[in-house]
């Protein structure tokens, strides 16, 4: 019955032998619906008593210990643990083993990957196998420049160019087959199959290349068909063509998308060419050889400023493809025997100073090939791609973004030639702003077509250089601050100091006189800084010891490099000791800005920093630290030491006499609303006007160093009116974004002349 339970019970028929226990035996059929049912337990019978154990024999006593054999440690190790019956000590024999013998492996394995590579596997090659050794070229991506926070200012962007081979392609991938070259392209070993599909395949791949690469699909046709004729043509099989670039810099996403575009026509090919031999006739007329072949890509590295302009007299720039010839970027190196020997390096600023640093270094790879084609699972070695350091700059990009902008707006509004504006951080020397107008835009330099070449042929060479460090001018009244530094630090004048002044004085054949009109003036030396008299400056420093003046002069920095690190740099102009001993006109000239000296913008910014920051000089900088492949950093420290040039009681007078001239301007081109700041103004005209304000903010405690130079202006004569503007815009910029306190309480009040005397009554 279904469902029911089924119990069976087979009993012993007659006869048969009694069973072991008083219970019959039962044997349980179930069926799978049935319940187990348990029979019950045999009855165990009562267990027979055990004998008693004999006693042991007493053990016999050990012979007594040879004395112990002094052996080499690890016998000794061997002999007491590799016994039999100690599990253990066989273990760590056989893992000490292991691990010397690993040890050695490893060792023949860094000496073959590391140390002989190439050779070996070159070897193995030529011996075992009839496959080719294939060495790809890993390249190893230039460092990054980054500024103060991180933001990058250039990277390497990894490209690809699309290569064709045109003599493979005519022949559809149709081979030699054997012999001295067995990958030759072969017309004779074309099937009827593959002269069809070669007729076709530069259209196909042409339309391929065109939809995910870009350009024009007759463009393409027309570069592979005339390749594949001129080979044609070609009756010596070596000189045919076998490398033929159809595109340049194409980003890694558009490459990707073309290449999965490529497989997947190739995959579709196959599938369809197999249910083809399968009989469907839906695909009987499907050709098997036409599958895309001929097209190979290369890694290549663009360098890629995303600023544009941003900071590029500073960055510079570098043309890898070396297409046009450019004598800025290469160094040309002569050995002892005379030989000469040519490097390409950045063409312009940081790029060409740090270009060692910056270039990594090359790696590659070798493979098991055969023809164009990696064999999959092949042998392979490689030697990885170590990529150059990445370099943190002193500059901030959003401010030099913005000094950059208010530059640009002054030299266009003076219709001037050129400027050159600079931040500086007065106690380390950092550059936070570093700025040129007119500028480039280094991504212009990077390619080489036509339209990158119309743009090139715009920038002056000049520009292709940071202003700061490589134009030289004459100064102007702005050098006034270091002769009044040199005259209070020597003692010889005070803030407070009276000085009889006439409209104009001689100068060797020459006259020196002041450009406001005042007749002959008592006046204070704080109010000859302010009023700018050249008269006041000369006749107090002709009572100064001329060498001692001019070791002043030295110490600032004058007719010295600052090393910050700018190709190109100049030194300036100063004269030598026994000139300014000797020519007075020469020492007049040098004193208030005249045509004996000479500076860079930079140059002038650093002496005026020190004497205005507390007496110490520190070297301009812009680059911060460097950060190499394996994560080190390495910060880079100034190449000069600060030292001391004048002392802080000095340092101190002299930021008064900047804030005299700034609190006394009429025009309050100066005036920073919430800080007290001082300002020194230049003009000269020795050649071409060059106007000029230098500042530092804010008094007493100053944080920040400003100066804007502004070449050949058209608007405009003085410095107040032409580069006033700018610096203004600036400090008012810097003080604030940099977390500077606002100035408490009022500033005092500067007196330019003394009271006049009353007469007295009779």
């Amino acid at each position: 019955m279904a469902g029911s339970k089924v119990r069976v019970i087979e009993i012993p028929k007659a006869g048969a032998a009694p069973a072991k226990s008083a219970m019959p035996a039962v044997k349980i059929i179930k069926s799978k619906s049935a319940k187990s049912v348990k029979a019950p337990k045999a009855v165990k019978a009562p267990k027979a008593p055990k004998a008693p154990k004999a006693p042991k024999p007493p053990k016999a006593p050990k012979p007594p210990k040879a004395p112990r054999e002094k052996k080499h440690l690890l016998r000794r190790f061997i002999n007491v643990r590799v016994k039999a019956g100690n599990p253990v000590g066989r273990m760590f024999f056989v893992m000490v083993v292991m691990g010397i013998a690993l040890t050695i492996e490893a060792g023949q394995a860094i000496n073959v990957q590391s140390i002989q590579a190439e050779s070996i596997l070159t070897e193995y090659y030529s011996r075992e196998n009839t496959n080719e050794v294939k060495k790809s070229p890993l390249t190893a991506l230039r460092g990054s420049i980054t500024d103060r926070n991180g933001e990058v200012l250039a990277y390497d962007e990894e490209m690809f160019t699309i290569v064709a081979d045109p003599e493979f392609i005519s022949t559809n991938g149709a081979e030699v087959g054997s012999g001295d070259k067995p990958h030759q392209p072969s017309h004779e070993n074309m099937t009827e199959k593959d002269r069809a599909a070669a007729a076709t395949l530069p259209e196909r791949l042409s339309e391929l290349l065109a939809t995910y690469i870009g350009g024009a699909k007759e463009d393409y046709v027309t570069k592979i068909t005339q390749a594949i004729e001129a080979n044609a043509a070609e009756a010596d099989i070596s000189k045919r063509s076998r490398y033929l670039v159809l595109a340049r810099n194409v980003p890694k996403y558009k490459y990707r998308q073309f290449k999965d575009a490529y497989d997947d026509y190739n995959s579709d090919l196959a599938a369809a060419a197999k249910k083809a031999k399968n009989g469907d006739p839906e695909y009987a007329d499907v050709n098997s050889a036409a599958v895309l072949l001929g097209i190979t890509a290369e890694k290549s590295v663009v360098r890629r400023y995303p600023g544009d302009s941003l900071a590029a007299s500073v960055l510079g720039y570098i043309n890898r493809d070396w297409e046009t010839e450019d004598a800025r970027c290469s160094l040309t190196s002569t050995a002892s025997d005379g030989s000469t020997t040519e490097t390409k390096v950045g063409c312009a600023g940081l790029e060409m100073v740090l270009h060692d640093d910056l270039t990594g270094t090359d790696g590659y790879e070798l493979y098991e090939g055969s023809g164009s084609n990696r064999i999959p699972l092949g042998e392979y070695n490689s030697v990885p791609a170590v990529d150059g350091a990445t370099v943190q700059l002193t500059i901030d990009t959003g401010l030099q973004s913005q000094v950059e902008q208010i530059l640009a707006n002054r030299v266009v509004e003076a219709r001037a030639k050129a400027g050159t504006a600079l931040v500086m951080d007065t106690q380390t020397g950092e550059l936070l702003a570093l700025a040129n107008y007119p500028t480039f835009n280094p991504n212009n330099f990077v390619k080489d077509s036509a339209a990158d070449q119309a743009e090139r042929a715009k920038v002056d060479a000049e520009s292709l250089n940071s202003r700061a460090v490589t134009t030289a001018y004459t100064p102007g009244s702005v050098q006034k601050t270091l002769t009044f530094a040199a005259m209070l630090d020597s003692g010889l004048i005070t803030p407070d100091t009276v000085i009889n002044i006439p409209q104009t004085i001689k100068s060797g054949s020459g006259t020196i006189s002041d450009a406001f009109s005042h007749g002959d003036v008592d006046i204070y030396a704080r109010g000859i800084i302010a009023k700018s008299s050249n008269v006041g400056t000369v006749l107090l420093s002709r009572k100064m010891d001329p060498e001692t003046l001019w070791n002043y002069y030295r110490s600032f920095g004058l007719g010295q490099v600052t090393g910050v690190g700018l190709p190109g740099e100049g030194n300036g102009q100063m004269p030598t000791l026994k000139e300014f001993l000797e020519q007075g006109y020469t020492r007049d000239g040098m004193a208030f800005g005249g045509s004996a000296v000479i500076v860079t913008a930079l140059q002038e910014a650093a002496a005026v920093n020190s004497v205005t920051n507390g007496g110490i000089y520190v070297q301009p900088r812009l680059v911060k630290g460097k950060t190499y492949a394996d994560g080190t950093y390495e910060a880079v420290e100034p190449t000069v030491a600060p030292h001391r040039v004048v002392s802080a009681e000095t340092s101190s007078q002299m930021q008064e006499l900047l804030e005299a001239m700034t609190q006394t301007s009429t025009s309050h081109t100066f005036d920073v609303p919430g800080y007290r700041v001082g300002a020194k103004t230049g003009t000269s005209i020795e050649g071409r006007r060059v106007t000029s304000v230098i500042g530092i903010g804010p008094v007493p405690d100053p944080k920040y160093l400003v100066y804007v130079v502004i070449e050949h202006p058209q608007n405009g004569k003085s410095g107040a009116s032409v580069a006033g503007p700018a610096w203004q815009d600036i400090m008012s910029i810097v003080l604030p974004r940099y977390g500077v306190a606002p100035s408490k309480g009022k500033a005092p009040t500067y007196e330019l002349f003394p009271p006049e005397k009353k007469k007295k009554k009779k």
